[in-house]
């Protein structure tokens, strides 16, 4: 009987795998194409955790989801390996949109986010193969995996989404999940009167703070919304700075995904103008100085799309990864928390 070898620290273990099937094309084709034989989640750039020993399932991830086994405790499993230190999230039950040509979206009381319809076909095609090298049987037919989606579910402040079929569970997390922007709310805004229920007078009288009051709200917003734990500062008077960094946090590390730097510019309108491009300069010297790896932008105005546009670039030029938080995220937000809304806005 073969013996297992104990991993005492799972997350360095994938840590390394992580990199190792990011970089086995340095390999030739026959020998890549060999490994995928063994491996075939790798042909789709996921692995089997080393933690499934500790947890006693296998289950597989990536940098941007996770496949686990329909009956597994997806509570327990992300208390361990999520990189939440603390409470978990609670989930609700999701509602699932799709309108005309408009990306379709998931939703429940709390909170909107845009269904990562090419992730997910991309996570159940690997989770196929796995199921098809599990069978061993080369006359199994691909039809036979039944992909129709069958629950949805999403973390109260929208950071994590799960999805299941008859085969296995997807879970998305934050960096992979892409938030309904101000410009595309009223796309949908009659069908989310009548869905979701939330209140359209949720305003906030932002002419009463100041700007050092507005970045300890942005603060206090971080804390409840990344879970940075200990790893967050505020760069002191609002004054005093340049405005490159106003706060500074790390997002906890999980497995697949690495701890990462954010930076993040406050930017307080009280006029009820936009935030545009012009505004938030240097965005590439202020990320390369402090080493960053994602980059915030939070004001109390509305983004323009030349803003979003610039954001965008950013993104999709050097990978660096982008949240920005407009009034109507913010007062979305508050209007879920409001201990943090009395307290900065109390008659």
């Amino acid at each position: 009987m073969q013996r297992r070898t104990k991993i005492y620290f799972p997350e360095l273990a994938d840590s390394f795998l992580a990199n190792y099937v990011a970089g086995e094309y340095d390999l030739d084709d026959e020998q890549v194409e060999e490994l995928h034989r063994k491996y075939p989640e790798r042909r789709h750039q996921f692995w089997k955790s080393f933690a499934s020993l500790e947890i006693g399932y296998e289950f597989y991830v990536s940098q941007y989801s996770w496949i686990v086994p329909l009956e597994s405790d997806i509570t327990e499993l992300l208390q361990k390996y999520g990189g939440f230190e603390d409470e978990l999230p609670p989930f609700e039950e999701a509602n699932y949109l799709s309108i005309l040509n408009y990306k379709p979206l998931v939703f429940n009381k709390t909170s909107v986010v845009f269904f990562p319809q090419e992730k997910l076909f991309q996570t159940q095609t690997c989770a196929r193969d796995i199921l098809l090298q599990k069978r061993k049987d080369k006359y199994y037919d691909i039809q036979d995996f039944n992909q129709e989606i069958k629950e949805i579910s999403l973390a109260k402040e929208g950071n994590i989404l799960i999805v299941s079929d008859k085969s296995y569970q997807y879970l998305f997390f934050r960096d992979s999940l892409e938030k309904v922007k101000y410009e595309n709310v009223e796309k949908y805004l009659n069908i989310f009167k009548g869905l979701v229920g939330k209140p359209t007078e949720i305003s906030c009288p932002w002419h009463k703070l100041n700007d050092e009051q507005f970045e300890e709200l942005c603060y206090h917003i971080i804390c409840k919304h990344y879970k940075p734990g200990k790893e967050i500062r505020k760069m002191g008077k609002s004054r005093s700075r340049d405005g490159g960094r106003d706060i500074e946090f790390h997002t906890p590390e999980r497995l697949g995904t690495d701890s990462r730097k954010w930076i993040v510019q406050c930017k307080l309108i009280r006029d009820g103008s936009s935030l545009t491009g012009s505004k938030i300069n240097n965005i590439m010297d202020t990320i390369a100085q402090y080493g960053a790896r994602g980059f915030c932008v939070m004001t109390s105005g509305v983004i323009d799309s030349g803003l979003y546009d610039k954001l965008d670039n950013i993104k999709r030029n050097y990978g660096i990864e982008i949240d920005e938080w407009s009034k109507l995220e913010i007062e979305n937000f508050l209007d879920k928390h409001h201990e943090l809304r009395d307290k900065y806005f109390f008659d």
